[in-house]
C-alpha cells in the first residue's frame, strides 16, 4: 500500500512535469522569433552612395513610411559655390531607390553628413544636419495634409526635421 502511494504521487509529480514542460513549449514556440534570440550587437556599418539604398532601408524610420508616400532624399554640396546634387533617393516603405521623382517630403542634406552615416545613426545626423543648417525640408503638402498622411510618422517627426 505505501508502495502504491509513492509510485501514484510520483506519477502525478512526472504529469505536472510533463503539463508545465508542455505549456513552457507552447507558450515559447508562439513568442515572436525576435525575443526568443539571443540578440548580438549589430555590427556598425558605414554608409556611402554605393550602399545607402541597402543599408538605410532597414532603419525603423524607413520602415514606418505610410504606404502610397513617398520621400525624397536628396544630397548635395557647395563645392563650386552654388548647391549641386550629387545622388538622390527616392524613399518609401522599407525601400530605396536611386533617382528623383514626385514625392511627399523632399529633404536636402549636404553630402559631408554622409562620411559620419552609419546603419546606427540616421536620425542623428538628419538632427545634426538640421542643427546646423544643413538640412533642407520641402512638400506641397498643407500642414494639415502632411500631418494627417504621416501620421504613422509622428515619432520620427524630429529625426526627419519636421
Amino acid at each position: 500500500m505505501f508502495m502504491k502511494k509513492i509510485v501514484s504521487i510520483l506519477l502525478g509529480i512526472l504529469a505536472i512535469v510533463v503539463l508545465v514542460g508542455l505549456f513552457v513549449f507552447a507558450y515559447f514556440d508562439s513568442l515572436p522569433q525576435e525575443i526568443i534570440k539571443i540578440t548580438t550587437p549589430l555590427p556598425t556599418i558605414s554608409v556611402n552612395y554605393s550602399n545607402f539604398a541597402t543599408v538605410i532601408a532597414k532603419n525603423s524610420v524607413v520602415k514606418a513610411i505610410p504606404s502610397e508616400s513617398t520621400i525624397s532624399l536628396r544630397f548635395y554640396n557647395f563645392d563650386s559655390g552654388e548647391r549641386v546634387f550629387e545622388k538622390s533617393y527616392l524613399i518609401t516603405t522599407g525601400k530605396i531607390i536611386e533617382g528623383t521623382g514626385d514625392s511627399d517630403i523632399a529633404l536636402l542634406l549636404h553630402s559631408k553628413y554622409l562620411k559620419e552615416l552609419t546603419n546606427k545613426n540616421f536620425c542623428s545626423i538628419i538632427q545634426k544636419a538640421n542643427k546646423n543648417g544643413d538640412l533642407g525640408f520641402e512638400t506641397n503638402l498643407s500642414s494639415v495634409a502632411l500631418a494627417w498622411k504621416m501620421k504613422s510618422m509622428y515619432q520620427y517627426k524630429e529625426c526627419l526635421g519636421m
